[in-house]
């Protein structure tokens, strides 16, 4: 069992609902106005079982392409960045983190519960968060989850950012929320300063908002 056969189990359903799977990305994606929808199918693979672990995001192309330039990053940071990144068991209790699988048949049926994920929760979910305006509520009422993520320190700019171009009334407070974080968590000063270098650059930023 490869990780690319198993992909290619959910090739005709995902294409169905408008995603292509990106051999470059390891992932289906699909492009709305402002970014991508993004789905990771990752498969853990062990002697005596297998584990199925779906992960779905938003990507908006003009956040990670402003933070880009305010963080030490590798040369295709752009191409493989997601600004919103969940796993199934973030958004439904109904379904585990990851699934198990021992036999054909296990995964026959940890794919149909992929699929009734999708179905029931996912694409709603990613339709939703396509909008950057809601995302950027999304950031602003989970400041402490957000931050405490395992992208903790790309969260806090892209959290600074969805604010100032999407919700400008909303950045003198998550700003202030976000130094605060900084100062608490003892952050190193090379970040402390590639974010305050980005504070600076946002603080000056004209936003025009699209009516």
């Amino acid at each position: 069992m490869r990780r690319l056969n198993v992909i290619g189990l959910h090739n005709m359903f995902l294409n169905e609902h408008g995603f292509r799977f990106n051999l470059a990305k390891m992932s289906f994606t699909k492009d709305f106005r402002e970014g991508q929808q993004v789905i990771i199918i990752d498969l853990h693979r062990y002697p005596e079982e297998s584990f199925l672990e779906y992960r779905i995001g938003i990507k908006i192309n003009a956040v990670e392409d402003l933070i880009q330039k305010f963080l030490p990053s590798i040369s295709d940071y752009f191409e493989r960045s997601i600004t919103l990144i969940k796993g199934i068991d973030q958004l439904s209790d109904k379904f585990p983190r990851k699934i198990s699988i021992k036999s054909e048949e296990d995964l026959s049926k940890a794919i149909a519960l992929g699929k009734e994920f999708f179905l029931e929760n996912g694409f709603d979910w990613m339709d939703q968060m396509s909008n950057p305006v809601i995302l950027e509520g999304y950031y602003a009422n989970r400041r402490e989850e957000v931050f405490n993520a395992n992208q903790s320190v790309y969260n806090l700019f892209r959290g600074a950012t969805l604010a100032k171009l999407y919700k400008p009334t909303d950045y003198p407070t998550i700003k202030q929320a976000y130094l605060e974080q900084v100062k608490r968590n003892e952050m190193t000063p090379f970040t402390i300063a590639f974010f305050l270098q980005l504070l600076d650059y946002l603080d000056h930023l004209e936003v025009k908002l699209s009516s």
